[in-house]
């Protein structure tokens, strides 16, 4: 039964691992840089107030990195978590020399005002 009970375990850490390692990075904060390896996915998750300021996607390295996904995930109440604007990028593939890098543009902007910021995510890519 022991036994048993072990190779489950076992297993069950195993899967685990793979599937941890299957999934996009996720990255939220301009301080850092994004650090991705060539062909690695990666997500820019920003929080959307719920006073009316959203963000939008300006501009990216289209050479360096390319966008697969871009959605809105609602606010979940129950788990205390605010909306969120998701963009979903994959490094792209090239024979580099160096580390390669790039930028992603968002704007913070509120519809019912002219206000709006700029901010930039510096995206490394691993030669």
């Amino acid at each position: 039964m022991f036994k048993k009970i072990l190779t489950l375990f076992a297993a069950l850490c195993v899967t685990g691992s793979v599937f941890a390692g299957a999934m996009a990075a996720e990255f939220s904060s301009f301080k850092k840089p994004i650090v991705v390896y060539q062909n690695q996915p990666f997500v820019v998750s920003l929080t959307v107030d719920p006073r009316g300021h959203n963000w939008k996607l300006v501009s990216y390295d289209r050479n360096l990195i390319k966008l697969t996904d871009e959605q809105f995930v609602p606010a979940n109440r129950q788990m205390m978590e605010p909306a969120k604007k998701v963009w979903t990028f994959v490094a792209r593939r090239g024979d580099y020399a160096v580390n390669q890098v790039g930028h992603i543009r968002m704007q913070r902007y509120n519809p019912y005002s002219n206000h709006s910021v700029i901010r930039s995510f510096t995206v490394i890519v691993k030669k």
